[in-house]
């Protein structure tokens, strides 16, 4: 694991939030959650980027599929910090689109999701 090995998970839905949560603390991760960006700028604000090692956020935070707050979020922490690793993950594949999925900047995992698929997404971001 890396040396920031803290996993940020940021979902409105409080099911995916628990089981993602279980699953990485499982595989030896430890995790905090958010519900909101609010949230997760708090959450930010009290552990600050060094301390955070990836992020799994859904590309729609409010419930509405017109508002992709957790790209914006995405993008806004990129920029804070370009060594931060984020996994986008959203049930629209549509945003399989996005420009930084596209790019190979940050990778995209649709819900419902394998489990197997989202452990090797993370683990090829922390190499052994």
């Amino acid at each position: 694991m890396p040396t920031r090995s803290m996993v940020l998970i940021i979902d409105d839905d409080e099911e995916i939030r628990d089981i993602l949560a279980d699953l990485l603390s499982f595989h030896g991760y430890a995790v905090v959650t958010a519900s909101t960006v609010q949230e997760a700028e708090d959450v930010r604000q009290v552990l600050g980027f060094p301390a955070i090692g990836l992020v799994i956020c859904d590309v729609h935070l409010s419930g509405n599929i017109e508002i992709q707050d957790g790209y914006w979020l995405c993008r806004n922490w990129k920029e804070a910090d370009p060594s931060l690793l984020f996994v986008l993950i959203s049930g629209d594949l549509s945003m399989k689109d996005l420009p930084a999925v596209r790019a190979g900047v940050v990778p995209f995992v649709s819900k419902p999701f394998a489990v197997e698929e989202l452990l090797a997404t993370i683990q090829r971001m922390f190499p052994s």
